[in-house]
């Protein structure tokens, strides 16, 4: 009986082994990791500043990859520094350049892409500016950047541009950032924090492009 058991077992464990190695090799392939690339074969990188980047956001299909880097703009880090400025970056696959996408006015030179449309076109993301409250002179504010000539950052606030957007009165928010965008970069949501709550909002908003 106990001879029997084992037999069994053994049959099972190679008919398992055999399903495996009948698998399609995509279900058997191990995932691959890679740095961006610069069209020169260089490391991702922002020009200017210190050699640094991260990647927080990518588009449907991969192509288009979105972060923040250290800048010429932004300035040479300091690593005893906690918080140093940034810049956020789009990153293109297919022709391996990576642009900066800038800055809103007031505060520190510091920005951060956060989630980018399938096209590429539009990338979503916070950016550091002046507070008007005193005790909160710094504040990150939510923003969506457009690629044109020229490319164009605009606040995500309530304004002609962005009306009834739920991040309606900045001068009381100490941080917000847009989180994800949709594939045709008309609906933009995320999160902001209320300095009388201490709490999160998020909002949402759709427009025509």
């Amino acid at each position: 009986m106990k001879s029997n058991c084992i037999a069994r077992v053994r049959i099972l464990f190679l008919l398992i082994w055999l399903v495996v190695l009948a698998a399609p090799a995509a279900l058997r392939a191990e995932l691959t990791f890679e740095f961006l690339k610069l069209p020169n074969g260089d490391v991702g990188d922002l020009p200017g500043g210190s050699t640094f980047a991260e990647a927080f956001g990518v588009s449907a299909d991969g192509t288009f990859v979105v972060g923040n880097s250290s800048s010429t703009s932004s300035g040479v880090m300091n690593p005893l520094v906690f918080g140093n400025a940034i810049e956020g970056f789009v990153w293109d696959g297919t022709t391996r350049v990576m642009v900066g996408v800038g800055d809103l006015p007031g505060g520190r030179f510091s920005s951060r892409g956060v989630a980018v449309s399938a096209d590429g076109r539009v990338v979503v993301g916070n950016s550091e500016e002046t507070s008007t409250v005193a005790r909160d002179p710094k504040r990150s504010a939510p923003f969506r950047w457009t690629r044109g000539n020229p490319s164009v950052m605009a606040p995500l606030v309530n304004t002609t541009q962005f009306p009834n957007f739920l991040f309606k009165e900045p001068a009381l928010s100490a941080f917000a950032t847009a989180t994800s965008i949709s594939d045709a970069g008309d609906v933009i949501v995320g999160s902001s924090t209320w300095v009388q709550e201490s709490s999160f909002i998020f909002f949402s908003r759709v427009r025509s492009i």
